[in-house]
Order: structure tokens, then sequence, then C-alpha cells
């Protein structure tokens, strides 16, 4: 009886307190479904496809010094490179900042920089096919120089 009325009470306790957290912290309103969150910008096509080769890469960086992963890694070389050609496609938002006079030139360069990135990463996947992955290595560490080339002519910043 004494041992039913102590966890009756401890029962009751966590009741008591669970409501009460739940009435002293109100969930905050959901942003409305058609305009981006406050502080946050609207992803455009490119953005979408970068965002998925970011993503890759940031995998492929932390297993490309193990050849057990060799297949793995060269399934998102594969995605990058997919992405690469999709976005060599698109235009760079910044485009739009640029004066008439200068697009086609800052065009053409955001093409040359695309094509620069898809070598590497063909080159990446020969080096991963041939199971070489200490060139592989020294090849991520390059496309992680083509990325932040590119990104600081070609990418809008969001300061």
């Amino acid at each position: 009886m004494k041992f039913a009325r102590v966890w009756g009470g401890l029962i009751l306790a966590a009741m008591l307190t669970a409501d009460l957290t739940a009435q002293t912290e109100p969930t905050p309103p959901a942003p409305p479904q058609d305009a981006p969150a406050q502080g946050k910008h609207e992803t455009t096509e490119l953005g979408k496809w970068m965002d998925h080769m970011n993503s890759a890469f940031r995998n492929l960086r932390r297993q490309v010094a193990l050849t057990e992963q060799n297949a793995a890694s060269r399934e998102l070389v594969a995605e990058m490179i997919t992405g690469a050609e999709k976005a060599r496609a698109l235009q760079p938002e910044k485009l739009a900042e640029i004066p008439e006079a200068d697009r086609e030139k800052f065009l053409s360069g955001y093409h040359e920089q695309m094509d620069k990135l898809l070598t590497a990463l063909r080159q990446l996947d020969a080096a991963l096919a041939a199971g070489d992955n200490p060139a592989a290595e020294g090849l991520v560490r390059e496309l992680r120089g083509v990325q932040r080339d590119g990104h600081k002519v070609y990418k809008v910043d969001r300061d």
C-alpha cells in the first residue's frame, strides 16, 4: 500500500511538472510557407545544385583517404560532376549586379571556372578508380581551392 502511494505521488508530480512546462513555454509561430524566413534568402536553382555538391564534397573530404570507401567516394564524385554540369548551364545570381557591358566576360569566366571544377572532379574520379588515394587527397585539396576562388568572384555576398 505504501509502495502504491509513493509511485502514485511520483506519477502525479511528473504529470503536473510536464503540464506546467507546456504552459510556460509557448511554441513560436511558424514562418509563412510562401516567404523565406527572416534573415534568410530564397535559394535559386543554382544555389540548390551548389548546396548538393557542397554536401557531397563534405562527405567526400571525410572519407577520401580510406581505400575501402573508394566506391562510395566515386558515387559522391559522380553526384558532384552531375551538379557541376547542371550548375554550369545556369547563370550565377551575381550576374544581375554586373554592368551590361561586362556580363558576357563575367559569364565566360564563370564557365571557365566551372570547366576547371569539372576537370578536377574527373581527375579525382580517375584517381579513385585507380586506387590512388594519396593523389585523390591532393585533388580534394585542389578542389577546395577551386571552390574558394570561384565563390570569391561569382557568389553573391549575403552579409
